[in-house]
């Protein structure tokens, strides 16, 4: 036993000199590939000395006489830990503040506990100096654990989730494909590895300019070949690899992922690409879109449920009702004016007021009622009030819509008194607003308060969210017939124009126009829609015509 004291006392000492060695010299040194294992064991070993210095406090206060024993091995294997710790911080990382600071707390840390051994070796250990020294290594032990977590898992691991930074998976209608699509991907599996707090192999993924600068084995995207870029070397190869990343007891990167960050590579690697320069063949186009839709439809998953049937019903030739996309319980909705309007039309949706999600009922005679409606439409984002005799006091009652982001309000009565309405939209984002009574300075105000909202108020800057025309009707609508027939082409709009062909060919605004019946004496393939400047032209309609009818039952 007094053979194993003494290994035990001149271990101590002689770990304790080669910390300080390492402490000043590290950075000169050029560490061999044993001594490098050697560092590796840190995350091993951590655990024990810091079970092992509480277990000491308590028997010190029970007086244990066995004490010298539980001190001398606490301070052998806190230095162990701590001579490990500084070797793994060597292996060709940058140190960041995070590994500084909580290698210092180390460091702080094994000096302590071996001030203790060796006080209480020579018998120089007072009452109150004990209770110093050990609230001292508790605080420590806490901090340095505290920061050793931040260096492995991130600085946030500790955060409760609604405090965390989770701005950058806000992913927008346009996203930037590197800011809003690559980097939450390295953000989530790379960066707790490769940050500036952590950089191994010199490499950080933090932020774009990072990524171009590269590690100590060069740059990790290459622009001339993209096939040769040593991110995607990494990982795309198989997980059992040793230069496999993430490294396979880390969680991997899914091929969807991998497909993101390769074609994002392909594209030139760029932090200015944005999803509308993207074209719709493109396989990330398709990708992205489909995160796109996940979030949305994550975002509307709370809405009730509403039927196929439900939406057939209450749609007709002035009321257009959509799902947004997919079966998703969003709804677009449009109310198209006519001449027969009653407010009835729009009172009807009252059963899915809380699925709308876009209202255009731009150009309708709006009333009372109408407005109440649309006050009711809880989780609204997208409204088009245009051409409507809408004035300040409808648009105060509607400011409970706190999701709107979307609001087309041109050419109505709206003065600069809208103004405050406008600010207590706080989900904002697009504003239409030209051909209105509101000044030019009422509107420079508001965008410097609110400079989170493009506001449109030139018709020439305008790019509003056109209504979609409904098809035309075809009366009557038969397929067979025996004796030549006159078929009416009309549409429940006016001031709307109908073109059509009778040879199976795709119309267009060049094609011919009806003005009048048309009379068919033959088999044709009538092709028919609607168009009007300032609306998204309506499907196109494909009717066969046959003859002669020939009888079923002769």
């Amino acid at each position: 036993m007094t053979m194993l004291k003494r290994f035990l006392d001149y271990s101590i000492f002689s770990l304790a000199i080669l910390l300080v060695f390492l402490v000043v010299f590290a950075r000169l040194l050029e560490v061999p590939d044993v001594v490098e294992w050697f560092g590796n064991w840190h995350p091993v070993v951590l655990h024990f000395p810091i079970v092992l210095i509480l277990i000491t406090i308590i028997q010190y206060w029970r007086k244990d006489t066995a004490l010298p024993w539980f001190l001398s091995s606490s301070a052998f294997l806190t230095l162990v830990t701590a001579i490990t710790g500084f070797i793994l911080s060597l292996e060709g990382e940058a140190k960041g503040k995070l590994i500084l600071t909580h290698q210092w707390l180390g460091v702080s840390l094994t000096y302590i506990m071996v001030i203790w051994y060796w006080m209480d070796r020579e018998k120089h250990l007072s009452r109150k100096t004990a209770i110093f020294l050990q609230g001292a290594l508790v605080v420590l032990i806490m901090l340095t654990g505290h920061w050793g977590g931040m260096v492995t898992h991130g600085s946030d691991f500790l955060t409760f989730a609604s405090g965390r930074d989770n701005k950058s998976y806000t992913i927008p209608e346009n996203p930037n494909i590197f800011e809003h699509i690559v980097q939450p991907i390295l953000k989530k599996k790379c960066v707790s590895c490769h940050n500036t707090d952590k950089s191994k192999g010199g490499l950080a993924l933090t932020d774009f300019n990072s990524i171009r600068s590269g590690g100590e084995t060069g740059k990790v995207i290459d622009e001339i070949d993209p096939s040769n870029s040593l991110l995607l070397l990494k990982i795309f190869l198989p997980p059992d690899d040793e230069e496999h990343m993430p490294p396979e007891e880390e969680e991997q990167l899914t091929e969807t992922e991998k497909t993101l960050i390769s074609e994002w590579v392909y594209s030139g690697a760029s932090d200015m690409l944005k999803f509308s320069d993207l074209e719709e063949k493109n396989r990330m186009y398709e990708l992205v879109q489909n995160i796109i839709n996940e979030q949305k439809t994550s975002k509307w998953e709370d809405l009730p449920v509403v039927s196929d049937n439900e939406i057939v019903k209450l749609s007709s030739n002035y009321v257009r009702i959509s799902r947004i996309f997919n079966s998703s319980n969003a709804l677009q909705v449009i109310v198209y004016p006519h001449k027969e309007y009653r407010s009835f039309i729009v009172l009807n949706l009252k059963s899915v007021a809380r699925n709308i999600i876009e209202l255009d009922i731009s150009g309708l005679p709006l009333g009372e009622e109408e407005i109440k409606f649309i006050v009711n439409c809880d989780d609204l984002e997208k409204l088009n009030l245009s051409n409507c005799h809408i004035g300040d006091e409808n648009l105060i009652k509607m400011t409970n819509l706190v999701k709107l982001s979307e609001l087309s309000a041109y050419n109505t009565d709206l003065t600069d008194e809208a103004i405050s309405s406008f600010r207590q939209f706080k989900g904002l984002n697009k504003l239409f607003i030209y051909n209105t009574a509101i000044s030019e300075g009422a509107i420079e105000d508001f965008r410097k308060e609110r400079n989170d909202v493009l506001v449109i108020h030139t018709s020439e800057l305008a790019g509003e969210f056109k209504s979609v025309l409904p098809p035309p009707s075809v009366e009557p609508r038969i397929y067979f017939f025996r004796n030549p027939i006159k078929i009416k082409i009309s549409h429940p709009l006016e001031g709307i124009d109908l073109f059509y062909t009778l040879d199976g060919s795709d119309p267009n605004e060049t094609s011919n126009k009806v003005t009048d019946s048309l009379e068919l004496t033959e088999s044709t393939h009538l092709k028919i829609f609607a168009a009007r400047e300032g609306w998204v032209s309506s499907p196109v309609d494909s009717i066969r015509r046959s003859a002669p009818l020939r009888a079923l039952n002769p």
